[in-house]
């Protein structure tokens, strides 16, 4: 869709993607005449369903049912010259808790696709990413969270290691445009916004 900027920012625990948007968002709102702008976080994307929750399971009728209703939304929203940014989608939600069903997925994809989507794979090397996740210790996001990807603090941050590179397989075989970014590369937030823009 012409005019309409739609970026989901994808990528394992801890690469970094908030702060990516934290910045993406800066630099939409410091434009001379602010666009339409529609922001939503992971707490809009992916929490709603629980997914890091062992009491609470997701079954895959679940996962397609919060999707198509958030591409519900972002239709109604997509009206040039918008712009819309998303933290985590579909993507994540293949890999947690986990949906296989691989023709429903590219469906959804083409209904993205249709609507301009774009999505930047924020990734980071194994030495900061591990570092990025230690730093998380003794939080929640350990003694709650992790709980369904290991049993101690060193299986957690082995899942999320190895999940990135499940993040590269995907992105092998998306139908959408996709820009895979190094945190570690100090011009990564602007790339990432004229990839937004189309460039």
């Amino acid at each position: 869709m012409r005019g309409c900027h739609l970026l989901i920012v994808e990528g394992s625990a801890a690469v970094g993607k908030t702060t990516l948007c934290s910045e993406l968002v800066r630099l939409v709102t410091s434009q001379k005449r602010v666009p339409s702008f529609f922001n939503f976080r992971q707490n809009f994307t992916y929490h709603p369903l629980n997914p890091d929750h062992p009491d609470c399971p997701v079954s895959d009728e679940d996962i397609k049912h919060h999707l198509t209703k958030f591409l519900e939304q972002i239709r109604s929203l997509s009206r040039p010259p918008s712009y819309l940014l998303m933290e985590s989608l579909h993507w994540t939600l293949t890999l947690r808790p986990g949906l296989d069903d691989k023709q429903w997925l590219r469906e959804y994809e083409k209904d993205l696709l249709a609507l301009g989507a774009r999505i930047v794979l924020l990734i980071a090397d194994e030495s900061t990413h591990r570092t990025q996740l230690k730093e998380r210790s003794g939080s929640e996001f350990y003694t709650t969270y992790g709980q369904m990807y290991g049993n101690s603090e060193e299986e957690i941050i082995e899942y999320y290691l190895s999940e990135q590179n499940r993040f590269h397989k995907i992105a092998d075989s998306t139908l959408l445009p996709v820009c895979i970014l190094e945190r570690t590369d100090p011009d990564y937030v602007e790339k990432a916004f004229k990839f937004w823009n189309g460039c």
